[in-house]
């Protein structure tokens, strides 16, 4: 299945399409309940949509991401070909750590590819004003959608500090973005006269992940790890530019999944991988390794877990 995606011609990306759908359809099938909720704690909404109405925005939206994020991925040029592998391991860690119910975490990383897409035009020597604004709008809004993704706040930041001198005006721009969502969501509960609270910290207990949660979180550490060691084999191969994305991936998966880590701890329906920036870390690291059929063992077995959790037996 890797080799696949690893096709150098680019309509390749359309057979993303096809495996949303298989893995979309199995979310279908495994579901039992008719009628499905999507929570959003910060707007204290709940929406009731029917499994098949559910299933067909599940299925857009993770089409759309995996194709956005392979396009991003392409685009920056960090291998010499094209290459769809971060778009299929999206698809597998999307598969393997949502549901149904958790659309709206797909509705989020939608953002966060956005705001990536303006974090990585942040260059030396180029005014980055408009990129951070955006980058942290973009964050904001994904952070409201699904606040696991909290930690991603600082990635703007990082990327300023690793990649210019420092300008304030830069900084409180970005500053600026993440202030205009918060106002946004204040007046929400002001206008709906909500009492603002975040039950979803505040009222929770600390209590171990279930074992479905640890395992993917395991595997998902575990190819982060084989992909820090094959990048260990590569120093000095990289240039500055593709060194200096690869560095802010990595910072941005490491804050990533503290955060999965954090709020899967206290609250387990808020389980999630780091999707998009571990897709893209170990995607690029992929390309870059004499053991990928290790790649692939952790892969496949990450998603007969997911597969076997359906059943029951986990």
């Amino acid at each position: 299945m890797f080799s696949l995606f690893q096709n150098r011609h680019p309509l390749a990306i359309l057979f993303l399409i096809p495996l949303a759908a298989v893995f979309t359809f199995l979310h279908f099938w495994f579901s039992k309940e008719e009628m499905h909720t999507i929570n959003l704690p910060f707007f204290q909404k709940v929406f009731t949509l029917q499994k098949q109405e559910l299933a067909v925005v599940f299925f857009g939206l993770l089409a759309l991401n995996s194709m956005a994020l392979s396009k991003l991925f392409n685009r920056l040029n960090l291998i010499d070909f094209f290459s769809y592998i971060p778009g299929l391991l999206y698809l597998i860690f999307s598969f393997s750590s949502l549901t149904l119910d958790q659309t709206h975490v797909l509705f989020a990383e939608f953002f966060v590819i956005l705001g990536v897409v303006f974090v990585l035009r942040i260059k030396n020597n180029f005014d980055a004003k408009a990129s951070v604004f955006l980058a942290a709008f973009f964050f904001a809004i994904a952070i409201a959608a699904f606040p696991g993704f909290l930690f991603i706040v600082f990635v703007p930041f990082i990327a300023l500090a690793r990649s210019k001198s420092f300008v304030f005006r830069e900084y409180f721009l970005a500053f600026l973005a993440y202030c205009l969502v918060a106002f946004y969501v204040m007046f929400y509960y002001y206008f709906y006269e909500l009492r603002f609270s975040f039950p979803w910290v505040m009222n929770a207990e600390f209590v171990a992940p279930n074992y479905d949660s640890l395992g993917l979180f395991i595997g998902g550490m575990l190819l982060l790890l084989l992909s820090v060691l094959t990048r260990s084999r590569t120093v000095g191969s990289p240039g500055i530019r593709i060194e200096r994305i690869v560095v802010l991936m990595f910072i941005a998966v490491v804050l990533q999944l503290i955060s999965s880590l954090f709020f899967f701890t206290i609250k387990t329906e808020t389980d999630s991988y780091a999707s998009v920036f571990l897709a893209l870390y170990v995607g690029y690291a992929y390309h870059f390794t004499n053991v990928k059929f290790v790649y692939h063992m952790l892969s496949y077995a990450i998603l007969v877990f997911a597969i076997l959790q359906h059943f029951g037996l986990f």
